[in-house]
């Protein structure tokens, strides 16, 4: 029988949760690799033991090799954000990316948190998308930099979002009011999502690659409307938890 976590409407689940100054946070569990090498991780969470108690380190290890993964996370509850400071996974393709992914997605769910974003390094924006991520950029120099990206990329299939990146940066070039400046922020992030989107549809993203660092955010409505594909991935890595 599953047990039904205290104060949480939308997850069942067997995890262990205890209370750190008014953070849920887990008290170490165990999930399962995409190889065999590294079929069992067990996973723990700490305070930083120099910074606020807002502050986490979570460590993946396994008995053959020690220490396989760590990421350093802020949880804000007030601010309603969860921060990825730096994600490190030191196998490639082994399926520890995406268990770091899972465990971010419980201690989001858990503490209520509506947003859980990540500054991702140019190698990982497609990876990110794939868990359902999508660009949140803020920063004016980084948008024109990510629209440069899109109005280089003439290739077959893409001649449309070039055309569309090249007016955004004409039009919004002189204007530089508040309003503007929000109007720019959407219609970038629309428009990088949407090429995102279509490299991943056409398994190409090898030939559209980025050269920047992009702002990237789950949502909680994003997580709720995609729990059958999360909930798919908690089971294939042996966490036991559900959306």
């Amino acid at each position: 029988m599953k047990i039904t976590p205290v104060n949480c409407n939308i997850s069942f689940q067997r995890i262990q949760m205890k209370d750190n100054k008014g953070i849920k946070i887990f008290d170490n569990l165990k999930c399962s690799s995409d190889s065999r090498n590294f079929d069992e991780q067990n996973v723990s969470i700490n305070p930083f033991a120099r910074y606020n108690y807002n502050n986490y380190r979570i460590e993946f290890k396994n008995k053959k090799r020690g220490l396989t993964a760590q990421e350093n996370i802020g949880l804000y509850p007030w601010t309603d954000y969860l921060f990825i400071n730096n994600m490190d996974s030191f196998y490639e393709r082994c399926g520890l990316g995406t268990c770091m992914h899972l465990i971010n997605i419980i201690e989001m769910l858990e503490n209520k948190i509506k947003n859980f974003k990540i500054t991702s390094k140019d190698s990982a924006i497609y990876f990110h998308s794939k868990y359902k991520f999508e660009p949140a950029v803020t920063s004016f120099e980084d948008r024109k930099k990510l629209l440069q990206t899109i109005v280089n990329d003439r290739s077959n299939g893409f001649e449309d979002l070039s055309l569309t990146a090249q007016r955004l940066n004409k039009y919004f070039q002189n204007r530089i009011s508040w309003q503007s400046q929000q109007e720019f922020q959407k219609q970038t992030n629309k428009l990088l999502q949407e090429y995102i989107k279509r490299a991943l549809d056409k398994k190409e993203i090898d030939k559209h690659s980025f050269k920047w660092t992009m702002d990237m955010c789950l949502t909680e409505e994003n997580v709720r409307k995609n729990r059958d594909f999360f909930n798919g991935l908690f089971k294939k890595h042996g966490i036991d938890y559900t959306i």
